[in-house]
């Protein structure tokens, strides 16, 4: 597990009781409903809250990226969540 947060906030975590709802993806309701969780814990994250779902990709950013179809910052999220999920992360 990989930790995303300031030294202070680490330091509040009790590892020893953090509870995990770890649940299996079995079929494609529960990669679905996997993909809806990470989507609300991205959004309620400030760290990937700052940037505007909707704005489209600068050149720059889109230039080399792969897939090519991705124009929309939303667009790359979901495709990096999928690729999060797919890692086993």
């Amino acid at each position: 597990m990989k930790f995303i947060g300031t030294h202070a906030q680490y330091d509040g975590v009790d590892a020893v009781t953090v509870e995990m709802d770890i649940k299996l993806i079995r079929a494609e309701a529960d990669y679905k409903a996997a993909l809806k969780d990470i989507s609300t814990l991205m959004e309620s994250d400030p760290l990937f809250g700052q940037d505007d779902a909707a704005a489209p990709l600068a050149p720059q950013e889109r230039e080399g990226l792969i897939p090519s179809y991705i124009t929309l910052r939303r667009v790359l999220n979901e495709a990096e969540q999928v690729n999060i999920l797919e890692a086993g992360v």
